[in-house]
């Protein structure tokens, strides 16, 4: 009898582990995913690390914001060859992409004229920001539908883009189109201006972007070269 009982025993046990396993293994189909799959689908909403789609026909626009241009004149600086400059740093990064990809090169121009001063235009920079303005263009690309691979240039103002690029994205519709960031900066990187391009361009493929420190772009050729290498946009 006691053999019996003994037996009972241990076929209820196996049935209660069985049952345990089996609700440990269902997972309803509207479960939460973990947080790597989370982690996964933000990342390849807002950018793309592969390579850039590029066909014999495809045509390449390189946009870029700097003060040169737009800014009071420089008294005691040559702008020319002073590269280290803040305000053209930009520019010495899209005239390497221009060499190496061959692309076209369209540089946004404001109607506000920004200080020579670095601080005073930081400081300018910082209400644009904060009062969420959006300067005036004065001219826009006229043929952007003729481009399906656009590189965005800036500096890196405030931890994003300047306004002036919010300006064009929202006055621009860049669906379609790979869109591929590069900027300068003193620190802060790409900062929050990619994420940003990807909520103002969701119809655009945004590819992982560039930041050269300003007081290296005298000397990062090699590395816009590997950089553009990398997405599929240069050989030698």
């Amino acid at each position: 009898m006691k053999n019996v009982y003994t037996i009972i025993c241990m076929a209820f046990a196996l049935l209660a582990f069985a049952s345990f396993t089996a609700c440990n293994d269902a997972k309803p189909a509207n479960a939460t995913p973990d947080n790597s799959a989370v982690t996964e689908n933000k990342n390849s909403a807002n950018t793309d690390t592969v390579t850039v789609t590029k066909s014999a026909n495809s045509k390449i626009l390189i946009i870029y914001f700097s003060r040169v241009g737009i800014s009071e004149p420089f008294d005691k600086v040559d702008a020319v060859s002073s590269a280290s400059l803040p305000n053209g740093n930009t520019i010495v990064i899209a005239n390497d992409i221009k060499e190496m990809t061959g692309g076209d090169m369209f540089q946004l121009i404001t109607d506000k004229v920004y200080p020579a001063d670095y601080d005073a235009t930081t400081d300018l920079a910082k209400k644009e920001q904060n009062s969420n303005e959006r300067p005036t263009l004065k001219s826009q690309p006229e043929n952007l539908a003729d481009y399906d691979i656009v590189f965005l240039g800036y500096p890196n103002w405030w931890g994003t883009l300047p306004m002036a690029l919010f300006t064009f994205l929202e006055n621009n519709d860049l669906s379609g189109k790979t869109i591929i960031p590069f900027c300068t900066h003193e620190g802060s990187g790409l900062g929050d201006s990619q994420r940003d391009i990807a909520k103002l361009c969701p119809e655009s493929k945004i590819i992982d972007g560039l930041a050269v420190r300003g007081g290296s772009v005298t000397s990062a050729k090699t590395d816009v070269e590997k950089w553009l290498q990398k997405i599929g946009l240069y050989q030698q």
